[in-house]
């Protein structure tokens, strides 16, 4: 199942209002524990994309795609795909939502970018302009492994900004902090 970028009012950010672009928002099935973003590109290696990464669950080191691991090995989460126009911010009311916040840069090689699972499918297809992008990714319930419910919940939110490393914002699950470990030993 394929789903094309909707747009939709806007809500608060940072006190103003700003249209927002909304692709996506329900229940995606996961395997392995990842998805991919990717634009012009058909090849997907799991360790190259974490290489030269201090966070273990966005992976930015290769052109084109990120990698975006999740709690649960197989099932359905619950996601959010958005497109802003700037940078949401850090304030802690913004942060305080998710236990887990990472961000990367992402740079697409192509306008059209999808949002795939593991097996390559897509499931959010949107265009972007060939720019320079900060994904954040966002996670809620990363420790409640392999339940099928509560659904972990996940967002992922891209704003145009220049290229830099990807950052840790916040750690709240073990299982986050593994994967960031993992990265770093």
């Amino acid at each position: 199942m394929s789903f094309s970028l909707s747009y939709l009012a806007s809500d608060e950010i940072s006190g103003r209002h700003a249209l927002r672009r909304r692709s996506f928002f329900g229940p995606v099935f996961v395997s392995y524990a990842q998805l991919w973003l990717a634009s012009g590109v058909d090849e997907f290696d799991l360790m190259a994309a974490f290489e030269r990464q201090r966070n273990g669950l966005v992976g930015g080191g290769l052109p084109g795609r990120l990698a975006l691991l999740v709690g649960l090995h197989t099932g359905e989460i619950e996601l959010v795909v958005k497109v802003i126009p700037t940078d949401p911010g850090r304030a802690s009311r913004v942060l305080a939502e998710w236990e887990d916040i990472v961000e990367s840069s992402f740079t697409p090689t192509k306008p059209n970018v999808a949002l795939l699972d593991w097996a390559g499918e897509s499931i959010v297809n949107f265009r972007l302009e060939e720019t320079t992008y900060r994904a954040r990714w966002s996670a809620s319930g990363m420790d409640d492994g392999d339940q099928v419910l509560p659904r972990q919940k996940y967002e992922l939110c891209l704003w145009p900004a220049i290229v830099y490393p990807d950052e840790i914002l916040r750690v709240g699950s073990s299982r986050a902090a593994e994967l960031h470990a993992s990265r770093n030993s």
